[in-house]
């Protein structure tokens, strides 16, 4: 019997074994599984950022026409090529009616008999 273990012996290599496994399989697949998801998530974000860029891109071409130039000054600051004039249209207030008090003879007199 000198090459058998003893069950505390068997128990402590078990553990020793378990640990191992864990360290060596399963906390690294956990750590990729992690990764992986940072990666697409990433991935995900550069994407959206790609398309913002080339949005703001595109517009930035079109600020740079003369065209483009002309209608923003035209809309937000009110601006006009020489000789051009402006006007500006204002619309009329609100009619109001006006107020009266109409008394109507008598009427005060009727409720007291």
């Amino acid at each position: 019997m000198k090459g058998r273990l003893t069950p505390a012996a068997r128990i402590a290599l078990l553990t020793v074994f378990s640990v191992a496994f864990l360290f060596v399989f399963v906390f690294p697949t956990s750590s990729y599984v992690s990764q992986a998801r940072q990666v697409s998530r990433a991935r995900h974000d550069l994407a959206i950022l790609r398309e913002q860029n080339r949005a703001l891109a595109t517009e930035a071409a079109k600020l740079r026409t003369t065209a483009e130039i002309e209608r923003i000054a035209r809309e937000r600051y009110n601006m006009a090529l020489p000789g051009e004039r402006l006007f500006s249209i204002v619309p009329t207030p609100p009619a109001t009616a006006p107020t009266t008090t109409t008394t109507i003879p008598g009427a005060a007199s009727s409720a007291a008999p």
